[in-house]
């Protein structure tokens, strides 16, 4: 079965879902076909990789209707928020005035939520037994998202800890540092302006960066790939992955630049100027376009990967 096929079949499954949903679970699956063709598979090896559309169908229907609840919450009296969440993707939205949640509750799910000293905490609750989740890790598809709406007044820190679920952020801008945990699944962050750091780290997820201007970033993932286009750190920018590649494109950083991966090719283009740079750069099978060893620069630039090229060029 292609790509198309697969997408059809699974339409013609979840059709009794609402519109939302049936779109969402669509061009999720879309997603995944799509990262994992680019990572060399055939569109056949990767649906072969997800369960059929039926099951997926019938993965829907072993949670009843989820009761959709908005909260708000005046942003000064606010320095701290953190969400713990279980196997639910978290979406980070602008908001014009107030901080804002919205979530979803049904009879195996709800939220604890309390504001003690200026921190919000936010926190899932699931009477869900493990064999319950079987079906949702591939990115929780089953689950409306919590979304957090965060005004540009909002000053302080912002923790998100999820698990199998993706966590994206747009279009936000606030003084503070948004710190994001996952495992199995993805980033996917654009058009940001945070005034601190930025630090997200998944496993077995890619992470996709874009028009970000922040303090410092800090991009982890072990497998899978990390994107970081038109990207500016007042003071550093660290990328690591293992087994995939790291593409930069036009990205800078006032002190510090490292990319790292242990199998995967590094390339893309630094806006800055070579000699500004101390330079120290590796690999064991591939070729390598920076110096190894040049130091006399005000900043320092390293990079280092294994069985894979590295092509970094300069561009101001």
């Amino acid at each position: 079965m292609n790509k198309a096929e697969f997408l059809a079949e699974l339409r013609t499954q979840i059709a009794a879902r609402a519109p939302e949903d049936l779109e969402r679970t669509v061009s999720y699956f879309a997603e995944i076909i799509d990262d994992r063709v680019e990572d060399g598979m055939s569109e056949a090896e990767a649906v072969a990789t997800l369960e059929a559309p039926a099951q997926i169908a019938e993965n829907f229907g072993s949670v009843q209707s989820a009761h959709k609840k908005p909260d708000s919450y005046d942003p000064a009296l606010l320095h701290t928020i953190n969400v713990y969440d279980i196997n639910c993707p978290v979406f980070i939205v602008p908001r014009r005035e107030n901080v804002e949640l919205e979530y979803h509750e049904h009879e195996r799910k709800h939220y604890t939520i309390s504001v003690d000293n200026g921190t919000l905490n936010v926190v899932a609750v699931s009477s869900m037994k493990w064999y319950n989740w079987i079906g949702f890790g591939h990115g929780n598809f089953g689950f409306q998202p919590l979304v957090l709406g965060v005004p540009e007044s909002f000053s302080g820190r912002i923790m998100i800890k999820t698990s199998n679920a993706e966590v994206s952020a747009s279009d936000v801008k606030f003084n503070g540092g948004l710190l994001i945990r996952t495992s199995n699944a993805r980033f996917n962050f654009r058009n940001l302006k945070i005034s601190g750091e930025i630090s997200a780290q998944t496993s077995n997820g890619r992470i996709a960066c874009q028009f970000i201007d922040c303090g410092s970033l800090n991009a982890e993932s072990s497998n899978g790939r990390i994107e970081a286009v038109h990207v500016k750190a007042a003071v550093e920018m660290s990328l690591v992955t293992s087994n995939g590649r790291v593409e930069v494109q036009h990205i800078s950083a006032g002190q510090r630049i490292a990319v790292h991966s242990s199998n995967g090719r590094i390339y893309g283009t630094i806006d800055d100027k070579m000699r500004d740079f101390s330079i120290r750069s590796h690999t064991s099978n591939g070729t390598n376009s920076l110096p190894g060893d040049m130091p006399g620069g005000s900043k320092d630039l390293e990079v280092t990967t294994s069985n894979g090229t590295i092509d970094i060029r300069f561009c101001a």
